[in-house]
C-alpha cells in the first residue's frame, strides 16, 4: 500500500480533461464548461476513468469492478445508474435539458 501511494502522487496526473469537463483529482472537484458541479465520490471516480481511457472500449465489468471494487455486494446494474446520472448532470449544467425542472444543482431528479 505504501507503494502504491508513492507511485500515484509521482506518477498521477492532478488535472484530467476532456470535451469541457475538468477534473482536480487533489480535491475532488468537478467542471463542467467551466461551472462547478458536484458529484458523489462514486461518480466522480467513474468520470475520471473515463477520461483516463477516452477513446478506448472498457468493459463494464472492468468500469464495475475498479469503480465499485471486486469485493463489492453491488450489481452490475449500479453501473448504468452512476452511467445516466452522469449524463444528466451533464445535461443539467449545459442547458441541454431545455430547461425542464427535472434537475437540482448535483444532477439528480427532483422528487
Amino acid at each position: 500500500a505504501k507503494i502504491k501511494g508513492i507511485f500515484k502522487r509521482r506518477y498521477q496526473r492532478d488535472i484530467l480533461s476532456a470535451d469541457g469537463v475538468t477534473l482536480n483529482l487533489v480535491d475532488k472537484t468537478a467542471l463542467i464548461d467551466e461551472k462547478p458541479v458536484e458529484l458523489p465520490a462514486k461518480k466522480f471516480e467513474l468520470l475520471a476513468l473515463l477520461i483516463e481511457n477516452q477513446g478506448k472500449t472498457l468493459k463494464k465489468e472492468y468500469l464495475f469492478g475498479t469503480v465499485r471494487g471486486s469485493d463489492s455486494n453491488s450489481e452490475l446494474q449500479t453501473l448504468h445508474v452512476h452511467i445516466n446520472r452522469l449524463r444528466q448532470v451533464e445535461q443539467c449544467s449545459t442547458g441541454a435539458c431545455k430547461g425542464q425542472s427535472c434537475c437540482s444543482d448535483t444532477g439528480r431528479k427532483k422528487r
